[in-house]
């Protein structure tokens, strides 16, 4: 059963390039994530904008919204980022961070931020912060910057089962 709040990722399919790619750099199968927002719906970031679309079958559900101090405050930001364009700069930062880490230190570029223009991740990210998610202080840590949080990181964040399906 599935509650508002609660985050649903989706496992990337080997023989679709982008999915292969996200799996390669991210070493995680997760290669999206949506929030729900309420009776079989999610809000998510895909290429074409952050939409609001039916839950689809196969996704893996996080239980996160019972965990939500503020639910009703994240879900009021959540959905006013519907219509908002994708994130592509996240996807940039993504790579700058895999340059950065494959080149000296002195050589290092910054990431770059990008006002309402959000992945996935990020959305759901910032969803779970205005929402008072009781992180682990490791989590806080390795979610500083959410422009170069991924899907693998955020469901290893929530110590997320990969069996359970809905």
């Amino acid at each position: 059963m599935t509650i508002t709040g609660d985050l649903a990722f989706f496992r990337g399919d080997p023989h679709k390039r982008i999915d292969a790619l996200i799996m390669r750099r991210t070493q995680s199968p997760w290669v999206h994530v949506g929030v729900v927002i309420d009776h079989g719906l999610m809000l998510s970031a895909r290429s074409d904008g952050v939409r609001i679309e039916p839950l689809p079958s196969g996704a893996t559900l996080a239980s996160t919204g019972a965990q939500l101090a503020a639910c009703d405050d994240a879900l009021t930001w959540l959905l006013q980022r519907a219509g908002d364009a994708y994130g592509f700069g996240d996807i940039f930062n993504q790579c700058v961070t895999w340059l950065n880490a494959h080149t000296p230190a002195w050589l290092e570029l910054p990431t770059l931020s990008f006002a309402r223009h959000l992945d996935c991740s990020h959305i759901a990210l910032d969803f779970l912060r205005i929402g008072g998610y009781p992180f682990s202080p490791a989590a806080h840590i390795a979610t500083l910057q959410p422009e170069n949080v991924t899907p693998g990181a955020l469901a290893s964040i929530l110590n997320l089962e990969t069996s359970k399906a809905a």
